[in-house]
């Protein structure tokens, strides 16, 4: 069994005798060598000088003391361990010394004694082999309100730095941060991957009476299998928040004899709570579950029932829920009285995400259908359909059928840009070479950049015009870098005249930056060293830094 250190400040009584004093002090050296090496990193722990000097006069101690000889023992374990083993020889001398100095060193603790406030738990802690001043940033972006923390805690997590033990508590306690961000990946990601060594962390700090942070500790105990979960999910629906229930909830659907309280849950007032439970439900499969799902949904809660009814695997159940869909958009049609419109509006534009996990044919004829009411349902309901619509569509329709569909929404506006884009730039994307010409008579370079490839001649034309019309009218056009960029990576031979012209016309500082960033690196992928002394005299014309980089960089 192993402990977290939780230091304890050391205090000298003053009627103990001068023996007793004697042993403190040996104490207090060596619980400062130990804390010293808990935040240096137990690879340092090998040979180390300064422990290895006290371990004669813990011996000569340990002569009439058995505590002072164990300890003796677990100093030369210590210093004598390999790197392997050096986090658990650090974390076994630290918890015994814990429990002498919490007894003031007048004996051994007794069998399964364990401090108060220390969390326990079983299984090997990772080796402390990073150096402390390599995680002092990451547990100040957990701990302190700064800017670029996530960025900090990705970069960590990315890197295999954040399976840490000393960045476990750091990691509990933001679990309650402000920046959702943060809490995202340290809850979905980073405490899952390190999994049951931080079991003991999140259960020392979980309060039962707490809110979002502590229901989140509890899920992850859950995720972790800690043998006590199912204790504390009923302590939870006795007397914890909303939060914490809701996390109750799903780790007590795993008990066939807790569907009746479900069941209950899921009919009741609190409508986070009702959440949950239908949710719950729907993950057991239960019958009666289901059907009050459906009901939900077609009440003024239908909030409540939309995370289960996407859930919702059951092939009649969708059919069912699909139906009802249906009739509110008949109602949106035909309605007349405006308030009850839009109302029914905002229902239907939040009950049709509940389709958007299946992928039956009824289902993609209906989004099509959708599609044709524009005139009624909004741009936001309109283009989020189609766009789903195209998305779901790609993984199963061909290339040529792709086209033929979605063609004329294209056209119309319905579909996110971002969407198709991201689709048509995968190196791997399927495509019917038809939407290059497409977006060319549509004059949009954004997607062009998107779907061209090396060896579209016709593309190639397009953004080289693109960017000499900007180059000419001294005002470079909307996603000029993107064509500049597209063209780098498909190592168009021009590139040099028209990045230079760009350079000596356009004076739009952000756009020259980007221009200069992506010509800077690597100058001679784009420039001759015969355009050194071009960057040398304008410099000398404008002054800007970033040609002197330029030519600098190609000498």
């Amino acid at each position: 069994m192993i402990l977290l250190m939780n230091h304890p400040k050391i205090q000298t009584s003053r009627n103990i005798g001068e023996n007793a004093i004697m042993k403190i002090q040996i104490l207090e050296d060596l619980y400062n060598e130990v804390n010293r090496l808990f935040i240096a990193g137990s690879k340092f722990t090998k040979d180390d000088p300064r422990i290895s000097k006290l371990i004669p006069v813990l011996r000569k101690m340990g002569e009439k003391s058995p505590v002072m000889n164990k300890l003796a023992e677990y100093a030369e374990n210590l210093v004598a361990c390999d790197s392997a083993e050096s986090s658990r020889a650090l974390l076994e001398t630290g918890t015994f010394l814990y429990s002498v100095l919490s007894t003031q060193g007048s004996g051994e603790p007794d069998e399964g004694y364990v401090p108060d406030k220390l969390p326990v738990f079983e299984g090997e802690l990772p080796a402390a082999k990073i150096p402390y001043l390599t995680l002092k940033p990451v547990i100040e972006a957990l701990t302190e309100s700064k800017s670029g923390r996530l960025e900090v805690v990705k970069d960590a997590y990315e890197n295999g730095l954040t399976n840490d033990f000393r960045l476990y508590s750091p990691l509990s306690k933001s679990l309650g941060d402000k920046y959702a961000e943060i809490v995202n990946l340290v809850y979905e990601k980073i405490i899952p991957s390190i999994g049951r060594p931080m079991e003991a962390r999140l259960l020392e700090d979980y309060d039962f009476k707490g809110g979002k942070a502590d229901a989140r500790r509890l899920s992850l105990l859950y995720g972790l299998k800690h043998e006590g979960v199912y204790a504390l999910a009923e302590q939870a629906m006795a007397e914890s928040s909303s939060d914490i229930q809701a996390a109750a909830i799903n780790i007590l659907k795993d008990k066939p004899e807790n569907e009746e309280m479900l069941l209950s849950l899921a009919a009741g007032k609190k409508g986070d709570i009702r959440e949950a439970a239908l949710l719950a439900l729907v993950k057991i499969n239960s019958k009666n579950g289901k059907r009050l799902l459906l009901e939900t949904l077609q009440s003024a809660n239908y909030k409540s029932a939309l995370d289960a009814a996407s859930a919702c695997e059951d092939k009649i159940l969708v059919r069912e829920m699909f139906e009802y869909i249906q009739e509110v958009l008949e109602v949106c049609k035909e309605e007349k009285e405006e308030k009850k419109k839009t109302a029914n509006i905002e229902k239907f534009g939040e009950i049709i995400r509940v389709l958007h996990n299946h992928e039956e044919k009824y289902i993609f004829d209906f989004y099509r259908e959708v599609c044709v009411h524009d005139k009624i349902l909004p741009a936001s309901i309109i283009n989020g359909t189609a766009s789903h619509y195209f998305s779901a569509a790609y993984k199963i329709y061909s290339p040529e059928e792709q086209y033929d569909t979605f063609l004329d929404l294209y056209a119309k506006d319905f579909l996110y840009h971002v969407t198709v884009y991201n689709i048509f730039s995968g190196a791997d994307a399927r495509f019917d070479k038809r939407w290059l010409s497409a977006f060319i008579k549509k004059n949009d370079v954004y997607l062009v950049c998107a779907a061209m490839r090396a060896g579209d001649k016709e593309a190639v034309k397009y953004l080289v015009k693109y960017l000499e019309k900007g180059i000419s009218g001294k005002k470079l056009q909307p996603d000029s870098e993107k064509c500049f960029s597209k063209l780098i990576d498909i190592g168009y031979k021009g590139l040099d005249k028209i990045a230079f012209s760009v350079f000596e016309n356009c004076s739009q500082n952000y756009q020259l930056a980007q221009f200069c960033d992506m010509c800077g690196h690597s100058p001679g992928r784009i420039f001759s060293k015969d355009y050194i002394k071009k960057f040398d005299k304008l410099y000398e014309k404008t002054k800007y830094e970033r040609f002197a980089e330029i030519a600098n960089n190609l000498r």
